[in-house]
């Protein structure tokens, strides 16, 4: 993955932990994160997010990674990440560059409730998949149309300090 997908621009206050990870032979990770990916809870250790994470209900988001992981192919190992939490908002390249290069189009999709989209190579916030704020992850507060980015709100459900999850938005 690209360093630098993602980075927090409103930080919560809660600080950088130290998460396990697992080894990438049980993980099934081809490499070790990088500064600026994003990661999500796994039972005991933490590991990148999938596309279409995180859906709330289903996944917790930890938060971005702020040093290269130390896990091996046989090895455990530890990754430090900077902890979502109530009020994180993020910044990232949106997943479709050509549906946010107006103002007209980042103001159609404010306060859209949205995912991220990881292929592999990027993490990218993924505007197309506009979903129940009930659901997804981050909610669209803002963007830059010459940069293709959005600035994005956490949901505090989606983090390990959503203690409403299963209560709903209605």
């Amino acid at each position: 993955m690209a360093q630098g997908d993602i980075e927090i621009i409103n930080d919560s206050g809660f600080g950088v932990k130290e998460f396990v990870v697992d080894d990438r032979t049980t993980s099934g990770q081809s490499a070790t994160f990088k500064p600026g990916e994003v990661v999500k809870r796994d039972v005991n250790y933490v590991k990148l997010i999938d596309t279409g994470d995180v859906a709330i209900g289903s996944d917790v988001l930890a938060g971005l990674v702020t040093k290269t992981s130390t896990e091996t192919s046989s090895a455990d190992g530890v990754v430090d990440v900077d902890v979502f939490g109530p009020g994180t908002m993020i910044r990232g390249k949106a997943t479709t560059t050509t549906n946010v290069d107006t103002a007209a189009e980042i103001l159609a999709i404010k306060l859209n409730y949205i995912y991220f989209d990881n292929d592999g190579t990027n993490i990218t916030i993924d505007e197309n998949d506009t979903s129940d704020p009930n659901k997804a992850c981050l909610c669209v507060i803002d963007g830059d149309y010459e940069k293709y980015t959005l600035d994005c709100l956490v949901h505090i459900n989606a983090t390990l300090f959503g203690s409403l999850v299963g209560q709903t938005m209605d």
